[in-house]
Parts: C-alpha cells; sequence; structure tokens
C-alpha cells in the first residue's frame, strides 16, 4: 500500500478514466483472479465490439514475459503458438526481475498501443503497475486503489523516495511511454527495483538513460506491419471514409509501412504524402547520408534522416535492428538525389550499405542497378553479356574458368510487362518500369529455357509464382535459377511447389569483395553469364 501522506502522492480523482478501468475490471477487492471465467454483460459486449491483435504484439508480450521470468529470450525464430490466448499474468508463477527491456520500433506501427495492452491485461489480472505517459506524473495501479505520483515533486525527490521504493513490490511492472512529452526514462522510475518496459522510437536520446542504469538492459525490436494487417485494421479506424485495400496496396509498395501514415494519407491525400517524402529525400546529400548510415550502431539508428525513408526492421534474434530503404520507390527518388549514376558511385554507396550489419538489406537495390548497367544497350562501348559453349548453349554455369573454345554473342536488351503476350527471343529481359514483383531473366530459344537472376542481399528471397506462371504461357519449359547474394550470407529461395519440378538448376553465386567486381566490370566492360567475374571473385554452388 502506497502511503499518500508523503508529499507528491494523492490517489487518483474518479473521474479519470485509468482510475474507471482499475475500479471496474481490476480492483483487488474484487477479485478479478481468473477474468476468463466470468461473464460479460450486454453493455460490456457493446464497449467491446470489435477487438483485433495484431501478430507480433502477442509474440512481443510472450518474449518479453520470458525474458522477466526467465531472464533470457527465446530462442530465434522459436515455435510460438498463436492458437487460444491466454493472459500471462494470471500465471501465478509469473514473477518479475530487476531489469528493463526497451521496445523499439519503426515510428507508427503502435508500441504505444501495444503498452497499452500490457498495461489493460495486467489490470484485468490484478497486477499492481506502474504507468508513465506525461511529464513528471506517473499513475499506480494498487491493491488500494489508484495513485497519481508526482516524482517531480521536492519531497517525493528527497525523503519520500526512500519510502515510495519500500512500498513497491518486486512482483510490480513499471510502463513508460516514449513520446513527445516523455522522452526518456526519468531517473526516478529507472532507480525502482522492479521490471521496467519502455516503448520507444529508435532514437538515441530514448535509450540514453540505460547508459546509467545499474541491471540488465536489452532492446526487443517490434515488426512492422504486414500489408494484410493494414488492410484488416483500416475498418478499426475512426473516419467514415477508412481506405480501400487498393488504396493501401499502393502506399505499402511505394512507402515504409507506418500504420500511422498509411490511415493517415493513403485515401486522397497520397500526393500530399509523396510531397512529404520527396521534401526529406531533397534535404540529404552523398556525403551526409554516408555518415550517418555509416555510424548507425545497435542502440541508435539513422539520427538525422526522416523516418518517411528508412524503415527499422527487426533481425531474427529481435535483440536487433535492420536500417532498410523499405521500397524500390523510395530507393530510386534517394539514387536521383545523391545522383548515382556511375559504378564508381554504385560502388561507394553500397560499401555504405554493406559494411554495416544494421544497414546491409537496401545494398540489393543497387546491385539490380550495377546489373542492369551492364546489360544497358544505351551505356555505349563494347558490352558483350553472354558466352557459348561448343554445345551451342546461350547460358552455361561453370564451377572453373571457361574452356578456350568459348565464343562470346551479345545479347538485346528488352523490356517486358508482366501479363502482355509476347513472343520471346533470344536476350535479356528486364522488367518495365514501376514493376517490382519480378527479376530480370535471359532467354534461351533453342532451349526454350528461362535463366532467372535473383539478385538480393536477404536472407529469404521469394520466387514469385505470377512471373513464372506468366513465363510459362509464353512458353518457357524450363527454369534455371541464379541467386547472386553477399558471402556468408545463408540464402533461402522460396519456390511455389506447383511450379518446383519445372526448375533444372538452382544456384547461388557468392561475391566475396563488390569493390573488386565492380573495379573488375568497369575496366573490362564484359559480363561472362550473368554477373560472372571469374573463379576468384565467385562462388557457385549447386542449391538443394
Amino acid at each position: 500500500m502506497l502511503p499518500d501522506s508523503i508529499q507528491g502522492i494523492t490517489k487518483a480523482p474518479n473521474n479519470n478514466s485509468l482510475y474507471t478501468l482499475w475500479t471496474k475490471y481490476g480492483k483487488y477487492s474484487e477479485g478479478p483472479l481468473l477474468f476468463e471465467g466470468r461473464s460479460l454483460s450486454e453493455q460490456t459486449r457493446k464497449e467491446l465490439n470489435f477487438v483485433v491483435s495484431e501478430d507480433d504484439y502477442r509474440q512481443a508480450l510472450d518474449d518479453i514475459c520470458n525474458f522477466a521470468t526467465n531472464k533470457a529470450l527465446p530462442p530465434p525464430l522459436h515455435d510460438f503458438s498463436f492458437g487460444g490466448f491466454k493472459n500471462p499474468f494470471l500465471n501465478t508463477e509469473q514473477s518479475g526481475m530487476i531489469g528493463a527491456v526497451t521496445l523499439l520500433g519503426h515510428p507508427g506501427i503502435g508500441k504505444s498501443l501495444w503498452l497499452y495492452i500490457v498495461l489493460v491485461l495486467r489490470i484485468l489480472a490484478g497486477r499492481p503497475t506502474i504507468y508513465h505517459f506525461g511529464p513528471d506524473i506517473c499513475y499506480v495501479f494498487d491493491a488500494d486503489g489508484l495513485y497519481e505520483v508526482n516524482f517531480g515533486n521536492t519531497g517525493l525527490q528527497s525523503s519520500g523516495h526512500w519510502q515510495f521504493n519500500n512500498a513497491i513490490s518486486q512482483q510490480d511492472w513499471c510502463l513508460v511511454d516514449s513520446n513527445q512529452t516523455v522522452v526518456s526514462v526519468p531517473p526516478f522510475l529507472a532507480s525502482l527495483p522492479i521490471f521496467l518496459v519502455q516503448s520507444a522510437s529508435p532514437r538515441s536520446e530514448r535509450i540514453e538513460w540505460s547508459k546509467k542504469y545499474n541491471h540488465v538492459h536489452i532492446t526487443y525490436c517490434m515488426k512492422n506491419w504486414s500489408l494484410s494487417e493494414l488492410i484488416v485494421g483500416r475498418t478499426l479506424q475512426k473516419t467514415n471514409e477508412p481506405c480501400s485495400e487498393a488504396e493501401l496496396e499502393i502506399f505499402y509498395s511505394r512507402y515504409a509501412s507506418s500504420a500511422r501514415m498509411a490511415y493517415a494519407y493513403a485515401h486522397l491525400f497520397l500526393d500530399v504524402y509523396d510531397t512529404k517524402v520527396r521534401s526529406e529525400i531533397a534535404k540529404l546529400a552523398f556525403d551526409t547520408i554516408s555518415i550517418v548510415l555509416s555510424t548507425a550502431g545497435s542502440l541508435g539508428t539513422a539520427e538525422g534522416v526522416s523516418h518517411h525513408i528508412l524503415l527499422v526492421s527487426p533481425q531474427n534474434n529481435r535483440r536487433e535492428h535492420l536500417i532498410t530503404i523499405p521500397t524500390r520507390y523510395i530507393y530510386k527518388l534517394l539514387r536521383d538525389q545523391l545522383h548515382i549514376t556511375t559504378l564508381q558511385e554504385a560502388a561507394m554507396l553500397y560499401q555504405i550499405f554493406v559494411r554495416n550489419s544494421y544497414i546491409k538489406a537496401p545494398a540489393g537495390y543497387i546491385l539490380d542497378d550495377v546489373h542492369d548497367l551492364f546489360f544497358d544497350e544505351e551505356q555505349g562501348g563494347t558490352c558483350k553479356h553472354a558466352f557459348q559453349v561448343p554445345d551451342g548453349a546461350l547460358v552455361t554455369t561453370a564451377r572453373r574458368s571457361l574452356p578456350e573454345t568459348a565464343t562470346f554473342v551479345p545479347l538485346t536488351r528488352r523490356r517486358y510487362f508482366i501479363g502482355q503476350n509476347i513472343i520471346l527471343e533470344n536476350g535479356y529481359y528486364q522488367p518495365a518500369p514501376g514493376q517490382a514483383t519480378f527479376d530480370s531473366f535471359i532467354y534461351d530459344e533453342a532451349s526454350l529455357t528461362a535463366t532467372m537472376l535473383q539478385i538480393t542481399v536477404a536472407t529469404q528471397h521469394d520466387v514469385t509464382a505470377k512471373g513464372m506462371e506468366w513465363l510459362r504461357n509464353q512458353g518457357v519449359r524450363e527454369f534455371r535459377l541464379v541467386a547472386v547474394a553477399l558471402l556468408e550470407t545463408s540464402l533461402d529461395l522460396m519456390i511455389p511447389n506447383t511450379l518446383v519440378l519445372l526448375i533444372t538448376e538452382a544456384y547461388s553465386l557468392m561475391l566475396e569483395a563488390i569493390i573488386q567486381l565492380m573495379c573488375y566490370l568497369f575496366w573490362n566492360r564484359w559480363l561472362l553469364g550473368f554477373l560472372f567475374p571469374g573463379p576468384s571473385d565467385v562462388h557457385c554452388h549447386r542449391h538443394m
């Protein structure tokens, strides 16, 4: 029980919404220890008309509860069941360590909402909780009622602090919502001997407090919304005109998947948001973004670059993040702003992305551009793009140097649109501008084979069924997959079950040094097969 005789601690007024929540659903005297067994009144059913919880909300809750109880996060990619949900705080064995977790994530994906869900679940289970979301004020949900604590009060900062600490149980959780008015975790709350959970955008000032924290502190990165989740959530927005599915699809294909931005701009105001994004990109210069991205670390992120341009996503272990350019549309705007027009500039930008493990993912767009540069007839000079060996094959894979009898033939560069009926001819086919759903391919008339070039720096790459079905309708009978990836990247090519029998060969080319590769290509101006610089720079493996 909190001593309200301490200056700065008062009972919360009964017109406070948190007071209503606590007394109606969580007051200890009403014994809400097994809330799922209680029947709901008709009025309550009307209040709880429609509840949707994003999958990652439950994943994050499960992982952080595991950390609070077992002092460790579950292993990456652990089997998490999304079956029937049980409030984890009803578990009498659920305990709290002295430590802290900061829930990080891209702005606008619902971190504050997740924290509020945690608060409600603890209230429903009758668990004592401290909740802080405004300057100098926190609320304590205690067995004796709801208290309002002004920790900026001089009385509480002195002798009252010791009394407050003694009144707090180690079963308490402290929830801190960092926002525009609460930049960080106040020292008063960071000094409490309980489990603390902070929700915050990935800015260094949000977690500056952890440098002086006396106990274990970890970060946990939240996933971004998928398109399907955005579509489901659109009907819950407080508006007479919710976004259509088509509008959300356009937004998702162009910009970062911020639910807040999508619901605000996808309907009627997409041009306004596009102007906002372009104005942010217009502020950037090559030197600026080089410094910003090169210094991005595990706690701070890309300070100084707008979240409209870069997307923060979790790595598999959830304790570390990735900073990526969210879409090819944003990448092209950024590329044009930075005037990336030569191989040297592309190589420099590529190195900025790949040398820091937190910002590796966007390099795939640059690889695509370099690849297309060498197949571009408009570049001039003698560019030879494919080779023939004595058996006459247009494209040949080899684990060693090419035979002396190999001859080189130029490939015609062609554009295509998925869905358009065309007569395929020998050549290199590149998607028309605006199509990001299918990769480039080389077509060989003699064997009716399409060699699909999957260029990526990701750990997982989907082979689209739509693209392969379209090629089948154009007369392709066999497919060869070639994935160009970074060295030491474990690449998982996801192939549709209905099409796997059509793929006769699948390879991955591991690039050891993109700078060497680009310089090699730049000075020699020819391409062996598909970005095949020679045995010293590339390892070719059969993908089983």
